[in-house]
């Protein structure tokens, strides 16, 4: 069967036009996926404002960024004597700016005030002692041991003394109690013997004073020091006798001081 002209012509347009549908669908199974792409790839992360951590401690600042998508790093440590160490005292980028996500921030954190002042702990036991100069900074250096009447454990004297400046870090020294029975000795003959440290120092007078120590043992006297001080010289001594014997000190032929050994 032959076809006219016109049928031929409309046959020859029904095969383009299912041509050109074919190809345009198989264009767009390409195209829809690579417009997704690139409007993917466009986007990025998305913007944050940078929040304000200056105060809390690393490990809070640190939660509080990542709770937004940012990172907190901590750089370095400088002196502070308005926060406390471990603290963070400066970020970078700063409070309120906008950034991206991912983005980390720099933190500098606080190690403390650079110079303190020494605390008073005479008369606290060793353990608060100890807690209070950590507090403060300073740290607990030699701890001598000696016969009291005060409690075992109590601090007796410290060196440097309550209210002093001192840098971080200085090692206080401490003077601590053992107890009335510290360095008791017994003898073969069932004599207890003491022994104790004695420290004074001389008060304000004359430009020279004489320093007295006697020991009284069953009515006799030994004396154990007589020498001439200055106002403010300090005066240490080791003593030891039977127990029940009386330590007596005068300063310029005044009795200042008695106690038993």
């Amino acid at each position: 069967m032959r076809l006219t002209p016109e049928a031929r012509r409309a046959r020859k347009w029904s095969i383009g036009l299912g041509l050109a549908s074919s190809l345009a669908i198989v264009a767009l199974s390409f195209l829809v996926p690579m417009v997704g792409l690139v409007l993917a790839l466009g986007r990025g992360p998305e913007p944050v404002g940078v929040p304000d951590v200056q105060g809390n401690t690393v490990e809070v600042a640190q939660e509080i960024l990542a709770s937004v998508g940012l990172q907190g790093q901590m750089t370095y440590e400088v002196y502070s004597d308005s926060i406390p160490a471990g603290s963070v005292t400066g970020q970078r980028p700063y409070f309120g700016k906008w950034v991206k996500q991912g983005r980390v921030v720099d933190l500098v954190v606080s190690r403390g005030p650079k110079s303190v002042q020494v605390p008073e702990v005479v008369g606290k036991s060793l353990s608060d002692a100890e807690a209070l100069l950590k507090e403060s900074y300073l740290q607990v250096g030699r701890v001598r041991r000696e016969a009291s009447r005060r409690s075992a454990d109590t601090v007796l004297e410290q060196r440097p003394t309550a209210g002093k400046p001192a840098d971080r870090d200085t090692a206080v020294d401490l003077r601590v109690s053992g107890g009335e029975d510290l360095g008791v000795w017994e003898g073969p003959g069932g004599e207890t013997w003491g022994f104790q440290k004695l420290h004074l120092v001389v008060p304000t007078g004359p430009s020279l004073q004489r320093v007295r120590v006697v020991l009284q043992t069953e009515g006799e006297d030994e004396v154990l020091y007589d020498e001439m001080h200055r106002p403010g010289d300090k005066v240490s001594l080791d003593l030891h006798g039977k127990r029940g014997a009386k330590v007596k000190v005068s300063l310029e032929g005044k009795r200042v001081f008695t106690e038993n050994l």
